[in-house]
Parts: structure tokens; sequence; C-alpha cells
């Protein structure tokens, strides 16, 4: 959220102020001072209205219409044909060292394994989304909001639907404090990466294993012991999701698809009819 601050009170640097003009305005001035405050401490300039009221645009997605419009990577079906590991690659790169699902497990994998996946998939768009795509500077944020939406992680989610279980994180997405307009918008994107089937699959895991390595690997003191414990736990549970995605054929993402798209339409309407018209256009069906 600081980043997200920073962005928004500082859209251009501090040459591109000097250069626009040679008689500074007080507002050319104060803006140039932010620009000297670091992130973590821009918070404490705002008073306790102001600080009130951006939590506010944060939470309800206002704020987004303030910065670059971001395109995730999931709109771009190019990632179906190029070279994904190539280090001047915009999308994710591919998890590898991942061992085949049957050298992980000798059992039958559960029949409710694609249900905790999308649940994942739902946690990692959602939390995409308000971040704007910034995973880098909010690292840690970004991660514990994934564990606090996702059950699948706790090892909660039982024998249920893709939609029983990304209803109910669209629930406790709502109670962290987004807005139910963006939490039931990003279902959308759910869809989208599953229309990419194993590769969308992939691609969307594989991100969601480096979040979890960013987090641990930017901060020693990240949180406490159980959140680490937490975080590698559930980066070998996106290890497993990964080899047992790569068994998976392209009927079942279709039939999962097809579901999430029903689910979709439906939960449209329980968008309130007061919502902003970018976010109800954002409701509509991927193309």
């Amino acid at each position: 959220m600081v980043a997200i601050l920073k962005r928004t009170y500082q859209p251009e640097s501090q040459a591109e102020l000097e250069d626009s003009n040679d008689f500074l305005t007080d507002a050319d001035l104060a803006r140039l001072s932010l620009l000297d405050i670091p992130t973590e401490d821009l918070l404490d300039e705002l008073s306790d209205d102001e600080r009130k009221m951006f939590e506010a645009a944060v939470t309800s997605g206002e704020v987004q219409t303030l910065l670059e419009p971001w395109t995730p990577w999931w709109k771009d079906r190019r990632c179906l044909i190029l070279d994904l590991n190539s280090e001047e690659s915009q999308f994710p790169q591919v998890l590898q060292g991942v061992p085949a699902l049957s050298q992980l497990t000798k059992s039958q994998p559960s029949p409710y394994l694609m249900s905790h996946l999308v649940e994942v998939l739902y946690c990692y768009v959602l939390v995409m989304r308000r971040y704007n795509g910034d995973t880098e500077s909010e690292s840690h944020e970004v991660v514990n909001l994934l564990l606090d939406v996702s059950d699948v992680f706790h090892g909660k989610v039982g024998a249920s639907s893709p939609r029983s279980n990304v209803n109910a994180a669209i629930q406790r997405a709502v109670q962290k404090s987004c807005s139910r307009q963006l939490a039931v918008c990003v279902v959308s994107d759910v869809v989208c990466i599953l229309e990419l089937q194993q590769r969308g699959v992939e691609l969307a895991l594989s991100h969601i294993h480096q979040l979890f390595s960013k987090a641990l690997a930017d901060a020693p003191g990240f949180a406490t012991k159980s959140v680490k414990s937490l975080c590698l736990k559930a980066s070998k549970k996106i290890e497993f999701f990964f080899a047992w995605a790569q068994t998976q054929t392209n009927w079942e993402w279709k039939v999962v698809t097809e579901q999430m798209k029903q689910f979709l339409t439906e939960i449209i309407s329980s968008v309130s009819p007061d919502s902003e018209p970018d976010t109800l256009t954002r409701l509509k069906m991927p193309q």
C-alpha cells in the first residue's frame, strides 16, 4: 500500500518537474519535497483523515484509476507460444526441477485437487489486482494477503466444488478489507488463466512459488517462525499442484473453465448496482 501511495503522489521524477517549468508552483515544490521522503515514511505525512481516505481508496480499488494501467500476463495469449524461460520474457519464469507426480506420491491424488487449485488461482489473481501487479516492492504484504485469503495453504479445504471454494475465498477477501466489487470481478481473471489450460496454470503456480521465495529472501525478519514455516509448506504445495497439473487433459481444463464461467455469470448480479462503471465493465466475460 505504501508503494501505491508513493506512485500516486509522485507520478513524475524530480528532473521532469524541474525541467517542466522555470517557475515552480507551491504544489510543485510540495511534490518535490515528497520525492525525498523514504517510502516507509510517506503514510506518516498524511493526516488521520487523509490516511483513512487513501486506505478506503485502496480497498475500493478507486486508487487504481490514478496509477498506470497494468495488463496481466494472462491477458496476453503470446504466453502460449513464446519461450517463457528467456530472461527477456515478460511472463513468469516457469518453475524448474519439479519431479513428476509419480515421484512425489504413490497414492491416488484427491479428486478435489482441481477445486483446491482453482481457489489458489483465485487468491493469486486477487493479490495481483489488489497491488496492481506490483509484487516486487510489496512482497511481504502480497504474501500475507495470499495466506490470509487462501484456506488451501492452511489445509482447511476438504470435499467441495471449485465454486464453493472460490465463494468462500470471496467472503474472506471482503473480510480482509477488499471491496466486494474487486473480490467478485477477479473471478474473470481465474477464467482467463483456466482458458490457457496447462500453460496458464503452470505460469500462475510458478509465479506464486516465486512470490513465496522472494518474501522469504527479502528480509530475514519476515513475520514469525510460524509464518515462515507456512510459506515453506505452501511452496511445497505449489510444487505438488504444478506436477499434478501436468497430468490433466485439455478436456478437464475445459470442464472447470465452463464451471467457473457459469459461476461468474451468477455472481455478477450480487455486485451492487451502484458499482463504478469501470468495475462493471471488468465483470464481462473474458473474450
